[in-house]
């Protein structure tokens, strides 16, 4: 517990640290740690990004590049398809939920971070998905105990019966995206402690659980349609 203790207070002071050079850096951390979270909490927290990035805005120099144009662009198209939609009213009521799309391409222009500060936000971030990962995969656990249903180590639920890995809102496949850019980080390190190599495995191995349906999905809808050509 020690251990623990001294370890996420390191982590806090690290934090604490990194923002008196950068205010953004504090809301960028708690932004990216809570992606998988309700989107209410993400947008909170992307609330406050934005406001850091406002007042910090004069330490920096505004930067074009054009990886952070594309998202602009796409939620401008996004929104002009309001004008062809087939269903205008859905449409314009989905357009809100992107709009971190917009804003966090324009506050990355408008503030920039050091090379070790990056590292550091990635970091971060991927020991945080490892956090979700064990809390996943101990829920899994339980529900498998309790229902005996083996569908709790796979893929995701729906909205009425929640009997997969991960929440339907979540959704195994963007959730798969979070752990695979954690999996790499651990990955790539160039030196790999027990504990790093432990985690990448324990990451993979979840990858492949969140994935697994969908792959048997894949190979049975080739299946069925090779055997349905032989017939014909």
């Amino acid at each position: 517990m020690a251990i623990i203790y001294n370890f996420l207070k390191n982590v806090w002071e690290n934090l604490l640290n990194e923002s008196k050079s950068n205010l953004s850096f504090l809301p960028l951390v708690l932004l990216m740690v809570t992606i998988p979270l309700q989107l209410g909490i993400s947008n909170v927290f992307l609330g406050l990004y934005i406001i850091s990035v406002l007042i910090n805005k004069h330490k920096s120099n505004f930067y074009f590049s054009l990886i952070l144009i594309l998202p602009i662009v796409l939620f401008i198209w996004m929104c002009c398809s309001y004008f062809w939609s087939i269903d205008p009213t859905r449409t314009l009521n989905s357009i809100p939920r992107e709009i971190a799309l917009l804003f966090l391409p324009i506050a990355f222009l408008l503030v920039s971070f050091s090379n070790k500060q990056k590292i550091k936000v990635i970091s971060i971030y991927s020991y945080a998905m490892a956090l979700f990962v064990i809390y996943f995969l101990i829920r899994a656990i339980i529900r498998y105990i309790i229902t005996q249903d083996s569908r709790t180590f796979f893929y995701h639920g729906e909205y009425n019966d929640d009997y997969g890995l991960v929440p339907k809102m979540l959704n195994a496949i963007h959730f798969s995206v979070f752990v695979a850019i954690a999996f790499f980080y651990f990955l790539t390190q160039e030196v790999k402690t027990k504990t790093t190599i432990f985690i990448t495995f324990l990451l993979f191995s979840f990858i492949v659980l969140l994935t697994v349906f969908l792959y048997l999905v894949i190979v049975s809808f080739f299946t069925n349609s090779k055997q349905t050509i032989q017939n014909v």
